[in-house]
């Protein structure tokens, strides 16, 4: 697990769930913004950086971290069902309104197909 305390950016750290060993990455749903800075669709603010997801990758499977299980968490991630998903690398400047982490230097590794 990423520790946000010490803001580690290794992603790439190994994680033990279920027997089955994983490693965490950053998920973002559709284009990361021109200008860095991710738009709050709930209040309308500019966020600091981009927002992203955190996930597990497991077994070649990828597993959406849900920061906080809120309704507007909820919602969010409803509205991500026809963006194109992307792997995602950045450093950790902050954290969203729903507790999801807020990257900067946000630059794509791979698109990730959804089935």
């Amino acid at each position: 697990m990423i520790n946000y305390n010490n803001k580690c950016q290794n992603l790439q750290q190994l994680t033990l769930l279920g027997g089955h060993i994983g490693y965490t990455i950053f998920v973002r749903f559709g284009m990361p913004p021109k200008n860095g800075k991710s738009k709050n669709h709930l209040t309308g603010d500019t966020e600091t950086g981009v927002s992203v997801y955190e996930a597990i990758v497991r077994k070649d499977k990828i597993s959406i971290i849900m920061p906080c299980l809120t309704y507007s968490a909820c919602v969010s991630l409803s509205g991500c069902i026809e963006r194109q998903a992307y792997e995602v690398v950045g450093n950790i400047i902050g954290t969203g309104s729903d507790g999801e982490p807020i990257i900067k230097n946000c630059k794509i590794i791979r698109k990730i197909e959804i089935v």
